[in-house]
């Protein structure tokens, strides 16, 4: 019975697509029959985890159809058949053609962080702020990325700093294991440190043996991290936040030998 209904819509969608082919009469009702029928086969193929069968239907009603609803569903395709570039590829074209529309917008976000493509990842986040449209969950991407990708890169925690400033309450670094002494808060707020530090043992290479540490310096070759054996020092920051308006009135570093 499922073969037969694939092969009915399979034999349906040809018949619209040479009907659409052949006349101009009536577009959009023609374009309405063409999603329709591409957007159902496909799916049917999709449950069935058909992917590929699902793409050419969907690729084949593309042409045809201004319906967003065709290029969304080729997006979500390529993420199952992790054919990632084509993703970011057709999300592009979506929201050139489309660029009221932020569906998608995200999906990127989360391919290009997949694939290490920072940079689209930074435009759509940007997309995102420009519109006022970024939540929790898309600013903890957005500092985690940079977290991982710039680890050392103090410039970037400083320009960001100056770009998140008021929309957040505070902002501190990490990752560098050095304390920085540029603890500040911003004009509109925002209270911010480069670097918190780090806590573990002050006779170390951020924590590590010294031993250790020189010698993978000293010879390149691959030598098994051990944990420093010394006297701790534990950094922090304390961030004094005014309960009604979310602002940072204090900042003090925190050092403890």
């Amino acid at each position: 019975m499922k073969t037969k209904q694939y092969l009915f819509l399979s034999v349906l969608l040809s018949l619209v697509l040479s009907f659409v082919s052949c006349t101009s009469t009536e577009k959009n009702e023609d374009e309405k029959k063409i999603t329709d029928i591409a957007l159902e086969l496909s799916a049917n193929y999709a449950r069935k985890g058909e992917y590929e069968k699902a793409l050419t239907v969907l690729e084949s009603a593309e042409p045809l159809s201004s319906d967003i609803r065709i290029r969304q569903n080729i997006i979500l395709i390529y993420k199952h058949l992790e054919q990632y570039d084509k993703a970011i590829d057709t999300i592009n074209r979506l929201y050139e053609n489309s660029p009221q529309s932020v569906y998608s917008i995200r999906d990127a976000i989360e391919i290009a962080e997949k694939i290490s493509d920072i940079n689209t990842a930074r435009k759509y986040y940007q997309i995102l702020f420009d519109r006022d449209l970024v939540n929790v969950n898309d600013l903890i991407g957005l500092l985690q990325k940079a977290k991982e990708n710039n680890d050392t890169a103090t410039a970037e925690k400083i320009a960001m700093g100056y770009y998140l400033d008021g929309r957040i309450t505070a902002m501190f670094g990490t990752h560098t294991h050095v304390q920085t002494a540029d603890e500040t808060i911003l004009e509109k707020g925002t209270g911010y440190i480069t670097d918190i530090g780090m806590t573990g043992p002050k006779k170390s290479v951020i924590g590590m043996d010294v031993s250790a540490s020189l010698k993978r310096f000293e010879t390149t070759l691959p030598e098994k991290y051990k944990l420093a054996d010394s006297n701790c020092m534990l950094n922090g920051c304390i961030f004094e936040i005014n309960d009604e308006s979310c602002r940072v009135e204090k900042i003090t570093r925190v050092v403890r030998k």
